[in-house]
């Protein structure tokens, strides 16, 4: 079976084959499967329009809530926004949305989700304006999030995680990114 993401633990994990995902390998002229040549552009503009020196010194996270469903407590990316609300000159952690919208939802939707507090999607140049980027699981592995961050010019927090994607397999901690626990206690 061909997967974006695989659970390294699941006993069905032997029956997988890791594929790229869809967001890297499609192309689409609306909506978020934007493909990786227009990724990889946007992650050079960040890169050439932040200098180190220039970066924000905080780590940023933005993101969907969508790994809530599979955690009785809070789960990681809840705890990581919680972290955002106790460390704010630390971390700036916060959901985009409650669900699931397309782009021209989104655009339409955007000023009232700013009146109502909910924070506005961020780009990926816009991201890259912070030191730290953090990579934090949804429901599988961030796809195409943790290759994007790994280009940019910031440092990647990655959470541990039992998710997997076809190239970690190349990627080292303390090497491409900084571990840490997948409940964010560290």
């Amino acid at each position: 079976i061909m997967v974006f993401a695989a659970d390294s633990t699941s006993e069905m994990r032997r029956h997988y084959i890791l594929f790229v995902d869809d967001h890297t390998i499609g192309e689409s002229r609306m909506g978020y499967r934007r493909g990786w040549n227009k990724i990889y552009q946007e992650t050079e503009r960040g890169n050439a329009r932040y200098s180190w020196e220039k970066k924000r010194p905080l780590a940023i996270w933005r993101g969907l809530n969508t790994d809530a469903s599979r955690y009785k407590a809070l789960s990681p990316r809840q705890r990581l926004v919680a972290l955002g609300g106790i460390y704010p000159e630390k971390i700036d952690a916060k959901f985009t949305q409650t669900k699931y919208f397309n782009f021209i939802v989104r655009k339409i939707l955007r000023p009232a989700m700013q009146q109502l507090g909910i924070p506005p999607f961020m780009t990926i140049p816009q991201q890259i304006g912070y030191q730290i980027v953090i990579n934090a699981d949804g429901m599988t592995a961030t796809y195409p999030g943790f290759l994007w961050r790994l280009l940019s010019s910031s440092v990647v927090i990655k959470q541990e995680s039992t998710k997997e994607q076809w190239f970690y397999n190349l990627t080292q901690p303390w090497k491409h990114y900084i571990p840490c626990a997948h409940d964010f206690s560290n």
